[in-house]
């Protein structure tokens, strides 16, 4: 061995020290087999350096052919790659367990990513020669690097065993991590295996990675081992899709891809499926670099507390109604009383019907707004379209209520579209009801100053007609936003206003809406006032 051998070797040997730090250091599969390609790049004079990974080990990397190429290269040159990657697996003997799956994968269309490098279709010139360095565990091959050189420069034997140490070593680490990732799998089947929701999780190729058998039980699939189409499919085949279940129309996969996608966490509230209600949780997984690499499906069976929400629906419903008798007759004879059919009464007598009067209206209103969520959320309130002219309806509820505004020292302001708008076709005494709850509110939480001003406009787009209902009043506290139109909820600063609501409005005038498949939003500050939007389609 000759001076220049014997240093090439030691540089050889540092190479190989250096690689097997780094892949201690990890656990990563792409680290590990960017460390190898970076290791062979240094050393050796190569124009093209190509890795893959089969699609059983680290399946996010289906597909995929990553590139490390000195300078540009034509497509021919690039396209080559899997070619010679095809007649490599073919020609490896039968004795290697996974030589099906490898060539089954190469045979499919391959993307390519480069880590360095790119395509030119003006750079002429393929390689002179390559060659392929599987890296292996036991009797199956975990990927292939394919090595390639424009040089003609003829590899010497000193070099390709060098090269196969580098591999080698890399191999080692594949096969830790690939026990490992084995192992965590076992701990989290064990985990998945004792929670009662159904829980699916698979990669960024949609290949299901552990499902427990909840998830299978729900989704009825006796086979264990089911793909995520064969899973969404069971729900596409929906018996229940005729509920009224917000969710039960749904397209689970176009619900995945959104997430993929977006990234995004992926709620449906209600979804109903052979006779039961879930809740469904779609969630993105992400790598310590934050880039998604799959995605989970939680559902949680909620039949039970949709149906003991049903029953206190039910019961809701029926004492409103037996409430209703006594109230009208209390309401029947304080009018008597308070109109002297009775009799005469002194102050102090009318001070205390009036009182009684007051309490008995209130009460009215309880059980009427309890009676409107008991239908709402039963779907048995019944919407009775015919054609509205929204300007007039908000004329007249702004007449309405300007007496209540000048007690409250509220100024109402309609700012009348100036081109005329088309009327629209909603349930009028709905949209009424709605309109009144928003224009309540505003005056009831205006600020306490003199020019105290609430401004009601009604714009038109392409598609929508919004109503606007603009305060300059408390505001609503951030932390109260999120919930703002949940049922008998009332931020701490409303409270401390009107000490008597219910709670009910909002939540009310959201469902009626939503029903006319319109929307209904809001901007605040605390201290700085509101305004609520309504949108209802044309």
């Amino acid at each position: 061995m000759n001076i220049k051998e014997l240093q090439e070797k030691i540089e050889y040997d540092k190479i190989i020290r250096s690689l097997l730090e780094k892949l201690l250091a990890t656990l990563d599969i792409r680290s590990v087999l960017d460390a190898v390609l970076i290791a062979i790049q240094e050393a050796f004079p190569f124009e093209n350096i190509a890795y893959v990974i089969w699609s059983g080990e680290g399946s996010e990397f289906s597909n995929l052919i990553y590139i490390y190429s000195r300078g540009a290269k034509e497509k021919s040159y690039i396209a080559s790659i899997q070619s010679d990657m095809q007649q490599f697996v073919k020609s490896l003997p039968d004795t290697v367990e996974n030589k099906n799956s490898l060539e089954e994968q190469l045979s499919k269309k391959m993307y390519y990513e480069f880590i360095a490098g790119k395509t030119d279709e003006k750079i002429k010139g393929r390689p002179s020669q390559f060659f392929i360095v599987p890296f292996r565990s036991g009797s199956s091959i975990l990927g292939l690097f394919h090595i390639s050189s424009v040089s003609q420069k003829k590899l010497t034997e000193e070099l390709i065993n060098t090269i196969q140490k580098v591999v080698d070593t890399a191999s080692i680490s594949l096969e830790n991590i690939r026990l490992l990732i084995q192992e965590e799998k076992s701990k989290v089947e064990d985990l998945l295996r004792s929670m009662t929701n159904g829980v699916v999780m698979f990669n960024s190729a949609k290949t299901i990675i552990v499902a427990n058998p909840v998830a299978g039980k729900i989704a009825g699939l006796k086979n264990k081992n089911f793909t995520l189409t064969e899973f969404i499919d069971q729900f596409n085949k929906n018996d229940s899709k005729t509920d009224s279940a917000e969710g039960s129309c749904i397209n689970l996969m176009e619900k995945i891809d959104e997430m993929l996608n977006t990234g995004k966490i992926i709620f449906i509230e209600e979804f109903l499926f052979n006779k039961n209600y879930f809740e469904i949780f779609i969630t993105p997984i992400r790598n310590p670099e934050e880039k998604i690499t799959g995605g989970s499906i939680i559902l949680h069976d909620i039949t039970y507390i949709i149906e003991i929400d049903k029953v206190k629906s039910e019961f809701i419903s029926l004492a409103s109604h037996q409430l209703r008798t006594p109230i009208s007759v209390i309401n029947w004879y304080t009018e008597m009383l308070l109109s002297g059919d009775a009799g005469a009464l002194n102050k102090e007598q009318k001070d205390y019907l009036e009182q009684i009067q007051e309490g008995n209206e209130q009460m009215s209103k309880l059980v009427s707004d309890l009676l409107n969520v008991s239908r709402l959320g039963t779907g048995s309130i019944k919407i009775k379209k015919k054609a509205t002219c929204l300007a007039d309806m908000i004329k007249k509820i702004i007449y309405e209520n300007e007496s209540l505004a000048k007690k409250k020292r509220c100024r109402l302001l309609f700012n009348e579209p100036e081109i005329k708008l088309q009327k629209i076709s909603v349930d009028p005494k709905l949209i009424n009801q709605v309109i009144h709850n928003l224009l309540i509110n505003a005056i009831s939480y205006s600020a306490k100053k003199e020019k105290s001003e609430i401004d009601v406009e009604v714009e038109e787009n392409s598609t929508d007609y919004i109503i606007s209902i603009k305060d300059n009043g408390i505001g609503i506290p951030k932390k109260d936003q999120s919930r703002i139109f949940q049922k008998f909820f009332r931020a701490d600063n409303a409270k401390l206003i009107e000490a008597d609501g219910n709670g009910l409005n909002l939540y009310i005038s959201k469902v009626i809406i939503e029903a006319h498949d319109g929307k209904i939003w809001f901007k605040s500050a605390e201290n700085k006032g509101t305004t609520f939007y309504v949108s209802l389609p044309k």
